[in-house]
């Protein structure tokens, strides 16, 4: 059996009403889809870019390859620079010359520009 319901929505909340509460006199100018409301509150949210941020932790190793997942991990990120903590001073030196390509590799990965920069610590 199918249920009828109406989707209203006010800025960034949206309401599903049961077919026993639906007013039948609205226009269907108001009715959207649901598909292009959740489409727009995840665009209002900036939900998109906050799950693209969380590839960049939790695909790490897809990212940059094993053996640099194994000497240094990613922190934060916050303003457009990654934080990422190094195993030693050498690696922090080898792969800050290597940071235009981690950036690159990392953009392209989560397919937007969110990492500009890339700043690394000795800590793990």
């Amino acid at each position: 059996m199918a249920v009828s319901c109406l989707l209203r929505t006010t800025g960034s909340q949206f309401w599903i009403y049961k077919a026993r509460h639906i007013n039948y006199n609205i226009s269907m100018k108001e009715i959207k889809d649901i598909g292009s409301v959740i489409g727009g509150v995840i665009k209002d949210l900036n939900i998109g870019t906050k799950l693209n941020i969380s590839n960049i932790f939790n695909h790490w190793e897809e990212i940059v390859g094993t053996q640099i997942c194994r000497k240094a991990k990613p922190e934060r990120i916050s303003r457009n620079t990654l934080y990422v903590s190094v195993a030693s001073s050498t690696w922090a030196n080898e792969l800050s010359m290597m940071s235009s390509q981690l950036i690159s590799e990392i953009n392209s990965f989560i397919g937007e520009e969110v990492v500009k920069r890339i700043k690394f610590r000795q800590n793990l």
